[in-house]
């Protein structure tokens, strides 16, 4: 496999994956107008190689989270909505031509919400996508897993780069800038790995900030904070509940298993886990076919 310059404004294929709308959305059968926004992360694809581009996006159009979103416990949310960056650099060109920056994509998310109570969620990139945007539409619970809270100095990051002199694009790269401009009326629900370098660093530009809820979990791991099958349980609870938990780990190093028991009850947990070892083994054997 060959590289490829994902940033090449004359690279064809991207340009025309760039053209499409890079959001999907899902209706659900149900009384309650709750909305969650999924915000693929810089993981979306990877390496950045042509064919693993062509497999991963244009082929089979994958967004992070799909799987999990399929979970029962996202039943309370009958509008669930997919966006994803494919140029892998912080959502600084928006999602598509159409909406090419922050600004445009704010306005087409603020359509599709309308009505709803939002929650928006996303993993490390995602994760600052999802504190930007959600702060931006006035959402009510946000939750960013290993998310950045300033990419300004970020690296493999030439879009970044490119426009820190553009004010229209860069005064959205310090989030500590953003909350506080605005009234921010959402919990923000924080989880990082407290051994990782650059998320002790990140941690450590908004440990003041009272509108954020951190969770510190051990771990060395960019993105290993809460189990990924417990996150559509965390992003179903109820606001009282989460922060009862809030209060029993603010300020403690957290063991992701702990937590997992903690907040589910043990039986509970246990048949998460044993339903993931069994997904997961049918996945091996179905790569192996």
């Amino acid at each position: 496999m060959k590289e490829f310059d994902l940033w090449d404004p004359q690279n064809e294929i991207v340009q025309n994956v760039y053209k499409g709308e890079n959001y999907c959305i899902w209706d659900r059968n149900g009384e309650g107008r709750d909305c969650l926004i999924l915000f693929s992360g810089n993981g979306l694809f990877y390496p950045n190689k042509e064919e693993v581009f062509h497999d991963i996006v244009v082929k089979k159009d994958r967004y992070e989270y799909q799987n999990l979103a399929r979970s029962d416990y996202l039943h309370r949310f009958t509008r669930i909505i997919f966006v994803r960056d494919i140029h892998k650099q912080w959502y600084v060109t928006g999602i598509n031509e159409k909406c090419s920056d922050v600004v445009t994509t704010v306005a087409l998310l603020r359509t599709k919400t309308d009505g709803y109570h939002v929650t928006t969620a996303g993993n490390s990139a995602g994760g600052y996508a999802a504190v930007l945007f959600g702060v931006l539409l006035r959402a009510e619970r946000i939750f960013t897993f290993s998310g950045q809270w300033d990419i300004t100095d970020a690296k493999y990051a030439p879009y970044v780069e490119r426009y820190k002199a553009d004010f229209n694009r860069s005064r959205f790269y310090d989030l500590r800038t953003v909350l506080q401009d605005r009234e921010v009326t959402a919990k923000i629900y924080y989880f990082w790995p407290d051994e990782n370098e650059k998320d002790k660093y990140q941690a450590g530009l908004v440990k003041d900030i009272p509108e954020i809820r951190a969770f510190e979990f051990r771990s060395k791991k960019h993105e290993s904070t809460v189990l990924p099958f417990q996150i559509p349980y965390l992003l179903s609870m109820e606001e009282a509940e989460l922060d009862r938990i809030y209060r029993k780990y603010c300020g403690k190093k957290i063991v992701a298993w702990k937590f997992l028991i903690s907040s589910m009850g043990l039986l509970k947990g246990i048949s998460e886990v044993f339903h993931y070892l069994q997904v997961k083994i049918k996945e091996r054997r179905l790569k192996g076919k």
